[in-house]
């Protein structure tokens, strides 16, 4: 269990510090049974998505949503990698990071820049919603 908590970790330390070039396709492309997947978690999916449909541009909530969806959408491949060694989980994860930011509307760029710009109002943010906090620190 703490492996795959070090390896989520790892891929959020990976996730916010590179770069892609931006694609516009809408998020709803996701897999529905995603939702079916968090029916014990206290985080609405479908309102993260819309978030994130919705949204002109970045925000603290757009980013958010987009941190939940990553999430969930990489949560879904923990028992595909689980005897796979060390260096293929992170390459497996990382070719997974990147076809999750082609189906969404925010370039990885634009939330990789929001987050460094942003880091004081993030933790606020945390602060005010401890659901997000606590879905995003635990393992699915």
């Amino acid at each position: 269990m703490k492996k795959y908590l070090f390896i989520l970790l790892f891929l959020t330390i990976i996730f916010g510090c590179q770069k892609r070039e931006s694609a516009n396709v809408n998020i709803r492309e996701f897999d529905n049974s995603l939702n079916e997947s968090n029916s014990d978690s206290k985080i609405d999916i479908s309102k993260m998505e819309k978030i994130v449909n919705e949204a002109g541009s970045m925000n603290l909530d757009v980013f958010f949503a987009i941190s939940v969806l990553h999430k969930n959408f990489i949560s879904q491949f923990l028992n595909e990698v689980q005897d796979l060694s060390e260096e293929k989980q992170k390459d497996f994860f990382l070719n997974k990071k990147n076809e999750f930011f082609k189906k969404l509307k925010f370039s990885e760029e634009e939330y990789n820049s929001f987050m460094e710009k942003n880091a004081g109002l993030m933790n606020d943010y945390i602060n005010r919603h401890p659901e997000i906090a606590e879905y995003l620190t635990t393992i699915n």
